[in-house]
Protein backbone atom coordinates (compact mmCIF):
# COMPACT_ATOMS: atom_id res chain seq x y z
CA UNK A 1 0.00 0.00 0.00
CA UNK A 2 1.05 3.60 -0.58
CA UNK A 3 0.68 5.76 2.36
CA UNK A 4 -0.90 3.41 4.91
CA UNK A 5 1.08 2.26 7.68
CA UNK A 6 0.16 0.00 10.11
CA UNK A 7 2.41 -1.19 13.36
CA UNK A 8 1.75 -3.24 16.45
CA UNK A 9 3.55 -3.09 19.14
CA UNK A 10 3.73 -6.54 22.06
CA UNK A 11 5.87 -6.25 24.81
CA UNK A 12 8.54 -8.81 25.09
CA UNK A 13 6.70 -10.59 27.86
CA UNK A 14 3.71 -11.15 25.99
CA UNK A 15 5.83 -13.00 22.87
CA UNK A 16 5.23 -16.65 23.71
CA UNK A 17 1.53 -16.05 23.34
CA UNK A 18 1.25 -14.51 20.19
CA UNK A 19 0.02 -17.04 17.25
CA UNK A 20 -1.02 -17.17 13.68
CA UNK A 21 0.56 -13.54 12.88
CA UNK A 22 -0.71 -12.23 9.07
CA UNK A 23 -1.57 -9.53 7.25
CA UNK A 24 -3.50 -8.36 4.03
CA UNK A 25 -4.43 -5.01 1.69
CA UNK A 26 -6.57 -4.04 -0.39
CA UNK A 27 -6.27 -1.04 -2.80
CA UNK A 28 -9.69 0.76 -3.30
CA UNK A 29 -8.01 3.50 -5.39
CA UNK A 30 -7.88 4.63 -9.05
CA UNK A 31 -9.40 1.64 -10.92
CA UNK A 32 -8.09 -0.66 -7.61
CA UNK A 33 -4.59 -0.20 -9.05
CA UNK A 34 -2.96 2.52 -6.98
CA UNK A 35 -2.63 2.42 -3.03
CA UNK A 36 -3.62 5.96 -2.25
CA UNK A 37 -7.09 4.49 -1.17
CA UNK A 38 -7.40 0.85 0.76
CA UNK A 39 -6.93 -0.79 3.77
CA UNK A 40 -4.59 -2.83 5.89
CA UNK A 41 -4.83 -5.29 8.41
CA UNK A 42 -3.10 -7.28 10.52
CA UNK A 43 -4.79 -10.18 12.98
CA UNK A 44 -2.98 -12.26 15.51
CA UNK A 45 -4.41 -14.58 18.20
CA UNK A 46 -2.24 -13.42 21.38
CA UNK A 47 -3.80 -15.73 24.89
CA UNK A 48 -6.12 -17.38 22.56
CA UNK A 49 -8.06 -14.34 21.84
CA UNK A 50 -8.52 -13.85 17.85
CA UNK A 51 -7.48 -10.11 17.02
CA UNK A 52 -8.01 -8.32 14.03
CA UNK A 53 -6.11 -4.71 13.09
CA UNK A 54 -7.93 -2.54 10.41
CA UNK A 55 -6.53 0.51 8.86
CA UNK A 56 -8.16 2.16 5.69
CA UNK A 57 -8.41 5.66 3.82
CA UNK A 58 -11.66 5.46 2.03
CA UNK A 59 -12.51 7.89 -0.58
CA UNK A 60 -12.75 11.53 0.29
CA UNK A 61 -15.26 14.59 -0.59
CA UNK A 62 -19.20 14.83 0.04
CA UNK A 63 -20.55 13.31 -2.58
CA UNK A 64 -18.39 9.67 -2.66
CA UNK A 65 -20.79 8.07 -0.05
CA UNK A 66 -21.55 5.07 -2.24
CA UNK A 67 -17.66 4.80 -2.99
CA UNK A 68 -17.11 5.23 0.38
CA UNK A 69 -19.85 2.34 1.33
CA UNK A 70 -18.30 0.45 -1.34
CA UNK A 71 -14.61 0.42 -0.87
CA UNK A 72 -15.66 -0.94 3.24
CA UNK A 73 -17.43 -3.54 1.30
CA UNK A 74 -14.70 -4.35 -0.84
CA UNK A 75 -12.33 -4.59 1.91
CA UNK A 76 -14.21 -6.98 4.27
CA UNK A 77 -14.63 -9.20 1.36
CA UNK A 78 -11.27 -9.36 0.49
CA UNK A 79 -9.05 -9.82 3.73
CA UNK A 80 -8.91 -13.39 3.98
CA UNK A 81 -7.03 -15.32 6.55
CA UNK A 82 -5.44 -19.11 6.88
CA UNK A 83 -6.53 -19.69 10.09
CA UNK A 84 -9.79 -21.75 9.57
CA UNK A 85 -11.90 -20.45 12.36
CA UNK A 86 -11.00 -16.86 11.86
CA UNK A 87 -10.83 -16.98 7.89
CA UNK A 88 -12.70 -13.18 7.62
CA UNK A 89 -12.26 -10.01 9.18
CA UNK A 90 -15.95 -10.13 11.17
CA UNK A 91 -15.12 -13.98 11.99
CA UNK A 92 -12.69 -12.08 14.48
CA UNK A 93 -13.21 -11.85 18.62
CA UNK A 94 -12.53 -8.51 18.17
CA UNK A 95 -12.02 -6.03 15.43
CA UNK A 96 -10.50 -2.77 15.44
CA UNK A 97 -11.54 -0.61 12.47
CA UNK A 98 -9.72 3.05 12.06
CA UNK A 99 -8.07 5.18 10.04
CA UNK A 100 -9.23 8.02 7.37
CA UNK A 101 -13.13 6.70 6.72
CA UNK A 102 -14.10 10.01 5.44
CA UNK A 103 -17.45 9.34 6.43
CA UNK A 104 -19.26 13.02 7.04
CA UNK A 105 -22.49 14.25 8.22
CA UNK A 106 -24.90 14.57 5.78
CA UNK A 107 -26.25 18.37 5.30
CA UNK A 108 -24.49 21.47 4.57
CA UNK A 109 -23.92 22.76 8.01
CA UNK A 110 -21.00 24.93 8.99
CA UNK A 111 -18.63 23.77 11.48
CA UNK A 112 -20.37 26.25 13.91
CA UNK A 113 -23.68 25.19 12.87
CA UNK A 114 -22.53 21.81 14.22
CA UNK A 115 -20.66 23.00 17.66
CA UNK A 116 -23.90 24.96 18.24
CA UNK A 117 -26.27 21.49 17.93
CA UNK A 118 -23.49 19.60 20.38
CA UNK A 119 -23.70 22.43 22.71
CA UNK A 120 -27.21 22.54 23.12
CA UNK A 121 -27.12 18.47 23.68
CA UNK A 122 -28.89 17.56 19.98
CA UNK A 123 -26.53 15.06 19.53
CA UNK A 124 -29.81 12.79 18.33
CA UNK A 125 -30.48 15.25 15.05
CA UNK A 126 -26.58 14.97 14.39
CA UNK A 127 -26.20 11.33 14.78
CA UNK A 128 -29.36 11.11 12.42
CA UNK A 129 -27.48 12.48 9.44
CA UNK A 130 -24.26 10.80 10.22
CA UNK A 131 -23.57 8.47 7.12
CA UNK A 132 -20.98 6.22 9.18
CA UNK A 133 -24.40 5.09 10.93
Amino acid sequence: MQGLLLTIFIKKEHLLHLRNIEAEYTRTGLGNLWGNKGAVSVRMQLYGVATVFVVAHLAAHDHELDERIEDYKQIYKSHHYHVKKYKNIFDHDYVFWFGDLNFRLAGNDSPEEVRALVEENKLQELLERDQLV
